[in-house]
């Protein structure tokens, strides 16, 4: 959990993304929030699938990963997206006042 953290923050702060402990806690949140969900499936799908321990160790890694990996993808897609400014130059009401005068 304390690598998958570390390549979160490291990855934010090399690209300077906001909010790197954010990212630093939701990538190993991912790991079991994924574990979770798809344990409710299993369970509610496949209740045979509870019985075999190592049928259960498999799903729980492959899906934990697949949740990181994902959360890893939002993440990259979020620096993919364009900065903006805070500020727009195009006024929408600049021309309203040109009839009064």
């Amino acid at each position: 959990m304390i690598a998958i953290g570390s390549g979160f923050y490291k990855y934010a702060d090399s690209h300077n993304l906001p909010y790197k402990i954010m990212w630093t806690i939701l990538g190993p949140a991912s790991y079991y929030i994924a574990q979770f969900l798809f344990g409710i499936v299993i369970a509610l799908a496949m209740p045979s699938l509870l019985d075999s321990t190592g049928q259960l160790l498999i799903i729980g890694l492959v899906t934990g990963f697949a949740g990181v990996g994902i959360t890893y993808w939002i993440m990259t897609r979020q620096n993919a997206k364009p900065k903006t400014t805070g500020h727009d130059d195009d006024i929408l009401d600049d021309g309203l006042t040109d009839d009064l005068n």
